[in-house]
């Protein structure tokens, strides 16, 4: 389900909540559905519960997960456009930086699409 890659330069709450995403965008997290437990989802995966905690804890934020008693933790009903709405706007800053560093150095950005 969720792969943890210490090679990686990125902190590994964010993997785990990124992975969380995808699952929610992929449809093999559903609407409704429960998520493991902070401490077996961290026994899972042999990372710090804290590491989950936080993962959690910014998926609840943006309204892609909700908790139950602080101890349950589902897939909210309208995860996957908050998920989606939040990829597009990321996406869409991305392309304008790169548009405006291509335009700081002259570089037709038609060239390198």
């Amino acid at each position: 389900m969720i792969k943890i890659d210490y090679s990686d330069n990125i902190p590994l709450y964010s993997q785990v909540e990124k992975q969380i995403e995808i699952l929610i965008v992929n449809d093999t997290l559903k609407p409704n559905s429960t998520l493991p437990s902070i401490r077996k989802m961290a026994k899972s995966l042999e990372i710090s519960s804290i590491t989950i905690k936080k993962a959690y804890e910014i998926l609840e934020n943006n309204s892609i997960i909700q908790s139950k008693r602080s101890k349950y933790f589902f897939v909210t009903s309208d995860a996957k456009v908050h998920i989606i709405t939040k990829k597009k706007c990321e996406l869409k800053n991305m392309v304008l930086d790169i548009y405006s560093e291509a335009k700081a150095y002259g570089i037709d950005i038609s060239s390198i699409i």
